[in-house]
This record gives C-alpha cells, sequence and structure tokens, in this order.
C-alpha cells in the first residue's frame, strides 16, 4: 500500500468524522468520535488494510466504470487515479512507501519528516525539563483520601509546579497530576473535578495517543488533514474526558453548573502550550463547555448508532477496495506483479483499465507505443526462437534476431508461434497488441489478437524495406506465461 494511498484513505475519513462530529457532537457519546480518530491515525500509521467489497475505493471505482462509457475522458482519469492508488506490494510504509517517490520529493518528504520528529522531540523534552522542579504536596488530607479512592496500577504522583498555571497530567508508565503553585487547595469540589479529570486522561492513556497523532503528522505532513485531525483529536480527548467526569459525579444540573465553572476559572489562567499533557482547562473551553451544558446520559439508541457508525466508516473508508476479494494466490502473485509497473491501457470502449506508477529500473525500460508508454523487456531469440518469459498487465515483450533485427522486405509476413503456459482462470485467453519496432524507435501496433494456452499463430506484414524488432503487449487482466515464441519470416 503506497503512502500516498495511506493518506487518501485517511484524508476521507477525516472528513467524514469532522461532518459527522458536526452533525452530532451532542448526540453521541464522545467516546465515539475518539475511537474514529484512533482509526484514522491507524489509517496513517500501519501500511494494510484489510479487503472489503464495499469500500469507498472499491465503489467509486466500480461507480467510474460503469458511467465511464459516456464520458470517457474525466472517467478514464479517476479510473487511472484510483487504479493506481490500489497498487499494493510489501515495503516499510507500504508498497511503493516513499522509496519509489522521485528521489527529489522523497529527500523533501524524508527531510521535512525528520526536522517535524526532531522538533516535537525537542519540545517534549524541554517541557519536561521544566517540570523537573515540581515538587510534593506534602500531607494534604483532601488529596490522600482522593489518591486513597483512586488506585491506578502505575505508581500516580501529585505534585505542585511553580511553572506552569493550570494542572496538567504527564507521562505514561510513570504518571503524575501536576497542579500550578498558586492554586488554591481548600476547594474540595473543584480539587476532585480537576484530579479526577486528569485521572481519567492517565487511566486511558491519553498521552500515549497524543503521540501517536504527532507520529502521524510526522509522517503525512503534507496532508493538511492530518493537522486537522491532530487539533480535533485533541479537542475530543477533553470532551470524553469531561463527559466521563459528568458521568462519574452524576451529571444533575448542579453538578454541570459546578463543572463548568471550576473549568472557567482555571481556563482564565492559562498558560504556554505543552505538547505532553492533558490540561484540565486549555482545549476549546467555549465548546467543553457548552458540551457540558448539554450533557445528558447516553441512551441505548445513540450507543446503537455510535457503534454502528463506527463500524460503517471502519470498512467504507479503511478498507481495500474489492478488486482483491476472492482473488485466489495464483492471482495475487500476478496483481502485485502487475502493480509494480507502469503504463495506461486502454479497452475497446475507451476505458482506462489499468495504470500503475512505477517501473523496474534496469530490466524495464519504457518504450512509447503512440500515445502509451509501456514498460519493456527485450527477449533475445536465438535461431528464430526465445525462451520462456513471462508478461503482467500492462508490459511489452520486444523479440530480437539474437540481440539484433530482422531485415525484411516491404510485404513480407512474418509468423509469431507463442506456446503459454496453461494457468487457472484463464477464460477465453489473453488480449495482446501485436507490432513491429524500427531502428528509429517507431513502434506501431498491427493488431490486438487473442492468445490461448497452447499454441497460437499470429501473423504481421511489414510496410517496408528495413530492421525490424517484433513485439507484444499484454493488455489483458492477468499474465502470459510463454514457453517460447517462434518467428519465422515468409
Amino acid at each position: 500500500m503506497t503512502l500516498l494511498r495511506m493518506s487518501i484513505q485517511a484524508g476521507l475519513l477525516i472528513i467524514a468524522i469532522i461532518m459527522l462530529r458536526t452533525i452530532a457532537l451532542q448526540k453521541l457519546p464522545k467516546t465515539t468520535f475518539l475511537v474514529l480518530w484512533a482509526l484514522a491515525t491507524a489509517r496513517m500509521l500501519l501500511p494494510f488494510s484489510f479487503p472489503w467489497r464495499w469500500s469507498m475505493f472499491g465503489m467509486f471505482r466500480g461507480l467510474i466504470r460503469a458511467t465511464g462509457k459516456g464520458a470517457a475522458g474525466a472517467g478514464n482519469r479517476v479510473t487511472l487515479l484510483l487504479d493506481g492508488l490500489a497498487a499494493q506490494q510489501p515495503g516499510a510504509l507500504g508498497g511503493q512507501s516513499a522509496a519509489a517517490l522521485p528521489p527529489a520529493v522523497r529527500t523533501v518528504w524524508l527531510i521535512v519528516a525528520a526536522a517535524l520528529a526532531v522538533g516535537f522531540a525537542l519540545w517534549l523534552g524541554k517541557s519536561y525539563a521544566e517540570l523537573r522542579f515540581a515538587l510534593p504536596l506534602g500531607e494534604h488530607a483532601h488529596i490522600d483520601a482522593w489518591q486513597s479512592a483512586h488506585p491506578l496500577r502505575r505508581p500516580l504522583r501529585i505534585l505542585q509546579s511553580d511553572r506552569i498555571r493550570t494542572p496538567l497530567a504527564v507521562g505514561i508508565l510513570r504518571p503524575r497530576i501536576l497542579l500550578p503553585k498558586g492554586m488554591r487547595l481548600d476547594d474540595p469540589q473543584t480539587l476532585d473535578y480537576v484530579l479526577t479529570h486528569e485521572y481519567f486522561h492517565i487511566r486511558r492513556f491519553d498521552m500515549l495517543w497524543k503521540l501517536l497523532l504527532l507520529c502521524a503528522v510526522c509522517i503525512h505532513w503534507f496532508n493538511p488533514l492530518a493537522w486537522v485531525m491532530l487539533a480535533l483529536g485533541n479537542r475530543d480527548l477533553e470532551l470524553s474526558c469531561d463527559e466521563l467526569i459528568l458521568r462519574h459525579f452524576g451529571g444533575s444540573a448542579d453538578e454541570k453548573k459546578a463543572y463548568a465553572y471550576a473549568l472557567i476559572g482555571m481556563a482564565e489562567t492559562r498558560g504556554k502550550l505543552s505538547p505532553m499533557g492533558s490540561y484540565f482547562s486549555r482545549n476549546a473551553a467555549k465548546e467543553r463547555i457548552v458540551s457540558i451544558m448539554k450533557y445528558k446520559k447516553a441512551s441505548v439508541w445513540a450507543v446503537i448508532a455510535a457503534v454502528v457508525l463506527v463500524l460503517g466508516l471502519t470498512t467504507v473508508f479503511a478498507a481495500a477496495g474489492n478488486k482483491d476479494v476472492g482473488r485466489t494466490p495464483d492471482q495475487a502473485v500476478r496483481d502485485a506483479d502487475k502493480a509494480a509497473h507502469y503504463a495506461e491501457l486502454v479497452d475497446a470502449d475507451g476505458i482506462v483499465i489499468y495504470k500503475s506508477p512505477v517501473t523496474d529500473g534496469e530490466r524495464y525500460t519504457p518504450i512509447q507505443v503512440g500515445d502509451a508508454s509501456f514498460p519493456s523487456e527485450e527477449i533475445p531469440c536465438v535461431g528464430g526462437v526465445s525462451g520462456p518469459h513471462t508478461e503482467a498487465n500492462a508490459r511489452m515483450a520486444v523479440y530480437t534476431n539474437n540481440g539484433g533485427a530482422w531485415d525484411l522486405k516491404a510485404g513480407q509476413s512474418v509468423t509469431l508461434t507463442f506456446d503459454v503456459a496453461p494457468t487457472r482462470n484463464e477464460g477465453n485467453g489473453w488480449s495482446i497488441y501485436l507490432g513491429y519496432g524500427t531502428e528509429d524507435g517507431d513502434y506501431q501496433v498491427c493488431a490486438n489478437p487473442r492468445i490461448h494456452s497452447g499454441k497460437t499463430d499470429l501473423t504481421l506484414t511489414v510496410p517496408e524495406d528495413g530492421a525490424y524488432r517484433l513485439f507484444f503487449v499484454n493488455v489483458s487482466a492477468g499474465a502470459v506465461y510463454v514457453n517460447s515464441c517462434a518467428i519465422t519470416a515468409g
């Protein structure tokens, strides 16, 4: 799977989440949006997906092909783009990943990604360094009682710091709740709200999710929707935590009002931004207060709707297209082989069949045939007979006379006898382009016949005296396994 396809799929999912968030933020459990942001983050970080017939890529590809006959121009381009993005190969970031990008683009991508990673790391390091001066609170009856009532499997410390102006939670394996030095500790209700809020962040490992969001931004820095996800994901971490607080304390009108006032009081003392913590009152205070005042316990139907939406968006936006569903192992091998090469194929109705974005460098070189370019390999014929070779979809075999060309006369016919190995799912054979190339690099298609397993004789006629090489291009979906091709000039 390509880095670009990962980014596009995640971008589509992010757009869907933003639309859903705009419409149903106050109607669905806030955890719904956290799960969706986790899916979008996973889509950006994990270079694989599961096959599903109703994925967005599969449905859109089918729609374009179904309607493309009436609008071949635009339809071809969209189908071409989707099929190119659908190519899947193994790799560190997905099949073509960064390695298949042009060198200049790859260099820019790596430089920016590395610079962001270093910048975020330095930011985190500086923020943690400033908090090394945080001090224990000492004995405080209410805080000690609260901590006894809220056990955690990880060691939790509650500290005070004069470097912050609003409460926050930091740490993953050794979490800490930090309270500003000037915070009043004689208000038990506000203390309960603050400590419990940060406790829920720690218990859910929200700091880890923040780091994963930063990783996604470093890798997909070129995608503006990744930055939108970073901002909204952090907001929804706070909104969902507010929802947990209200549920924990009962969610009555008085509790909502008291919690909102506590939030407003803390929002008045904002400090500088740090990427490492979950703040009690920093992110989108107005949105949080509105959400607090509109809070009500989620109904069974709201929970069911949330589950359906999560499953639906997962399968539609994060799954692979239906072209991989039900493939046999030999088809999967041929498809992976096919996806590694570059050419545009157009069927009899003018619909683009396939285009993928890379060639094979040394073995395959592009040759222009009319308006299309195909990756070609040279097949020497010794005594007029080639050795075995395999041509996947969109690949071209150029037959030479033991490395040279055939000297032919005007009107002379040449017969190519293909001996093709049988394969499963052969159907009615393979469609090919058959033609010749001259010494000056002019390659012409003479016919668009079909070849079948076993032996197939095909004949072409040259127009004038000259030195010719002969070729065929596989324009069928499956690979052609040629045992040999015997060429005889009549």
